[in-house]
């Protein structure tokens, strides 16, 4: 298996990490305070993510720079699309959006990307 292979294998990898991580950290977190009483369980659930999330960020970053993509903009880009994915997915309601809401979601990733590039990013 040749290197780019790898590095690019183990960033499909830590992204996914980062990406569920953060997720779960931001599904958690708005389930954190019901009543306006904190949840301990929840609050903890979040946390948890949130640190599972910045683990894999950092090495997803490890992976990005030995394909020579080391610019804030892109590595942002990575999570950031990613994470949304997963937070629209994990809280069962992007699939119940309009096909239009749902398609203007995913060109505002695309968008954001292409401006990333366009910028030199």
């Amino acid at each position: 298996m040749t290197d780019l292979l790898m590095n690019i294998i183990l960033i499909a990898i830590f992204t996914g990490i980062t990406a569920y991580g953060d997720s779960r950290g931001f599904l958690y977190g708005s389930a954190a305070w019901k009543n306006n009483t904190l949840s301990t369980i929840d609050a903890l659930k979040s946390l948890s993510g949130f640190v599972a999330g910045a683990v894999g960020f950092v090495l997803m970053v490890r992976y990005l720079n030995r394909i020579n993509l080391k610019t804030p903009e892109i590595l942002t880009l990575v999570w950031f699309a990613a994470t949304i994915l997963l937070v629209a997915i994990g809280s069962g309601k992007f699939l119940t959006w309009p096909k239009l809401d749902q398609f203007i979601a995913v060109l505002i990733i695309v968008g954001l990307g292409y401006l990333v590039y366009r910028t030199g990013g």
